[in-house]
């Protein structure tokens, strides 16, 4: 009965995995083709993310750093991580869909660029990073794989902070006051609880 469910979960996370990649797929084909204003290049882009992406699943699929715990142990977190997974696939195509052809693999910012701060922006300046690192710890505990999830927080995490630190600054450039403003009230990675 628990090998049953598993593979539905695993199913379910494989069924993400191909919604986000198809996703990334169509970013390129229906990204901004008009006349870049600013762009700075970073080696963390989607070419990198991906070759990240492929170790953890390469390290998944060899079992390299599985760890063996009781059925029903093991079943309850592979929930949670399916959870995740789910969650995080649900806020990245939101996302996307919502910043539309704003999206580019390097951080551009085009001649007609406009400022994206409603849907999931609302809350959160960067869902596509926060969210596929919520897919790669969803990923960690599915395949109760601790390897994934120390690589995860010592390697992507670091890289996504990175990168959303490197846009904030060219689109604190471009719309000045007004994204330092919407930038106080949004959290980088989770929305921002505020006190009333």
């Amino acid at each position: 009965m628990y090998d049953d469910i598993l593979k539905i979960l695993y199913l379910i996370g494989a069924f993400c995995l191909w919604i986000l990649l198809t996703a990334i797929i169509l970013n390129f084909f229906f990204s901004k083709k008009e006349k870049v204003k600013r762009e700075k290049k970073s080696v963390v882009e989607t070419g990198s993310m991906l070759a990240f992406f492929l170790v953890m699943f390469i390290l998944v699929y060899l079992k390299f750093g599985v760890i063996e715990i009781d059925e029903l142990i093991n079943l309850i977190i592979s929930i949670f991580g399916t959870i995740f997974i789910i969650i995080g696939t649900i806020i990245n195509v939101f996302g996307r869909l919502k910043l539309k052809s704003n999206w580019g693999n390097q951080i551009k910012i085009y001649e007609n660029h406009t400022l994206t701060t409603t849907g999931i922006y609302k809350y959160i300046r960067h869902p596509l990073y926060s969210s596929t690192i919520l897919m790669l710890y969803g990923f960690s505990l599915l395949f109760i794989n601790p390897v994934v999830f120390i690589l995860n927080s010592i390697l992507f995490l670091p890289f996504m902070i990175h990168r959303a630190r490197l846009e904030d600054e060219m689109l604190l450039l471009t719309f000045k006051d007004t994204y330092s403003e919407y930038k106080s009230k949004t959290g980088l990675f989770i929305p921002k609880f505020r006190r009333k």
